[in-house]
C-alpha cells in the first residue's frame, strides 16, 4: 500500500485512470452523465444573456466540451468509435444548455 505523496507501484496492469485522457474532447467524466444542468443560472432572456452565457462558457471550457458548440471541435467524419462519442458528448452538451434556459423559452429551442 502506498503512503501519501507515493506513487503506486505498477503491478503490469494500467489503473482506472490511465485509460483515460481527461485532455481529449471527446472524454466524459462519469459524474457528467446525468447532469441536467452545469451552471446554477437559467436563461429567462435578453436580461441576463450575458451572465448565462459567461456562465456556461466557463463551464464547457472546465468540462474541455466548448469545442463542441464553438465548432472548434468538429464532428469526426472516418473514425466510427469517434462518432457514436461525438455524438454521445453532443447530445450531453445539448441537454446542458437546454436545462439551463428558462422554462418560457425551452420550447422554441428544444428541437434546434
Amino acid at each position: 500500500m502506498s503512503g501519501a505523496g507515493e506513487t503506486p507501484k505498477s503491478s503490469g496492469s494500467k489503473s482506472s485512470v490511465d485509460h483515460y485522457n481527461f485532455d481529449d474532447p471527446l472524454f466524459l467524466h462519469p459524474s457528467d452523465n446525468g447532469v441536467v444542468s452545469i451552471i446554477s443560472i437559467k436563461l429567462t432572456g435578453p436580461e441576463n444573456f450575458r451572465i448565462w452565457r459567461s456562465s456556461m462558457i466557463r463551464a464547457l471550457k472546465g468540462r474541455n466540451k466548448l469545442g463542441l458548440v464553438d465548432n472548434t471541435f468538429s464532428k469526426p467524419t472516418t473514425d466510427e468509435l469517434k462518432i457514436q462519442k461525438w455524438e454521445r458528448d453532443n447530445a450531453i452538451v445539448c441537454s446542458w444548455i437546454l436545462g439551463s434556459i428558462s422554462e418560457s423559452i425551452y420550447a422554441n429551442h428544444a428541437y434546434s
